[in-house]
């Protein structure tokens, strides 16, 4: 597997319950699906995808992997630093046989500045660590360091599908967003951001927030 230089990353990269089996798929078989730096995106995945998406922080993987699975057609680049959820992502990969799939298992700030100009679609940053407390504000997702990045790699009219179910994360990305002109909020009343975009594939960490009484928020910014 490719070795990088890490950037301060805050929080755990593995979890309780890594097995064997796990750490044997991710040693085995991980450098099938890893993203190594430089690359060339247009020859990635060995075809020219109808569309590329980026997710950032995929957790198990589940809703990557639906999209991937039933739009075949297009490309899709899942970033993860938490060691356990990159094996439950590789294992849907290769059980699917997802080959519209690449995986970058680190920060994803190492990734960023190698992906083209307007070359992403679509960016899907969804239940970020949020960062409760004021003074880690700068460790959030979302924020005035990463926006122009991620403006970068947006195609004109792309869209940033930003979700989450944590009342202060949601007020602080409408605040950054919205200070700015770069992104228009797609909204125009309530009921589009509290219903999921069609496409939508909930995951188990969303349906244990809906039964614990918390409020999923899908807000959906477009590039001017």
């Amino acid at each position: 597997m490719v070795e990088f230089k890490q950037k301060t990353f805050f929080g755990r990269k593995r979890g309780k319950g890594m097995t064997g089996a796990k750490e044997s798929l991710l040693v085995e078989r991980m450098d099938e699906f890893a993203i190594g730096l430089p690359f060339d995106l247009d020859e990635m995945f060995g075809f020219k995808p109808l569309k590329i998406s980026l997710e950032i922080g995929y957790g198990d993987g589940e809703h990557l992997a639906e999209l991937a699975k039933k739009n075949p057609k297009e490309a899709f680049i899942g970033v993860e630093v938490f060691e356990n959820g990159n094996a439950a992502m590789l294992k849907k990969v290769i059980e699917g046989g997802l080959g519209n799939v690449r995986i970058f298992p680190h920060d994803v700030h190492l990734l960023l500045p190698h992906i083209p100009d307007e070359s992403v679609d679509r960016l899907l940053i969804l239940y970020p660590d949020p960062w409760p407390k004021s003074r880690h504000e700068g460790r959030r997702l979302i924020g005035p360091k990463n926006l122009p990045e991620f403006l970068r790699i947006l195609k004109s009219g792309g869209e940033m599908l930003v979700v989450s179910d944590h009342p202060v994360y949601i007020t602080w990305v409408l605040m950054v967003i919205r200070g700015q002109d770069a992104f228009e909020w797609t909204a125009l009343k309530s009921g589009n951001f509290s219903r999921p975009p069609k496409d939508w594939e909930t995951t188990r960490y969303e349906q244990k927030a809906v039964y614990e009484g918390r409020v999923p928020i899908y807000l959906s910014f477009v590039k001017k």
